[in-house]
């Protein structure tokens, strides 16, 4: 992957970081506030306490979101301004990224469609700075 690619790469994943952020916080201040409505998703106290018992997988995912969203700007930054410390910074970072999106898949089995792009863009980052070792 090239230097431009990769800096492209990087803010793509952060711009999704911060929308899948984004969106679990906006859930996050759903969630209390919700009440028994017949003929929706949440038509008894059952469903309710269901995406009750969902809410700290939502607080991880927001944390998620905006943390690593934060970093990846500043790698993606980093990259572009030449800095030696950008792709040690962005590979240790993908290792976390992974880690917590696995955590955040245990935690939320049906969240597992947007955590594994964070898993599979670690693991390309990973292919790719053992790539850049071997040539």
């Amino acid at each position: 992957m090239s230097q431009r690619w990769l800096v492209v790469f990087t803010a793509a994943i952060a711009i999704f970081l911060f929308a899948e952020g984004g969106s679990a916080a906006y859930v996050a201040t759903v969630i209390p506030t919700l009440e028994v409505t017949p003929d929706t998703a949440f038509a008894t106290a059952e469903d309710i306490a269901k995406a009750r018992d969902l809410l700290p997988a939502v607080y991880l995912v927001a944390v998620e979101g905006f943390l690593f969203g934060v970093i990846s700007v500043a790698c993606a930054i980093g990259l572009v301004m030449r800095k030696p410390w950008a792709h040690r910074a962005l590979l240790v970072t993908s290792i976390f990224l992974a880690i917590t999106a696995a955590i955040a898949i245990g935690m939320a089995p049906q969240r597992w469609d947007k955590q594994a792009v964070f898993v599979l863009s670690s693991a390309l980052l990973w292919w790719d700075a053992r790539k850049r070792r071997t040539t």
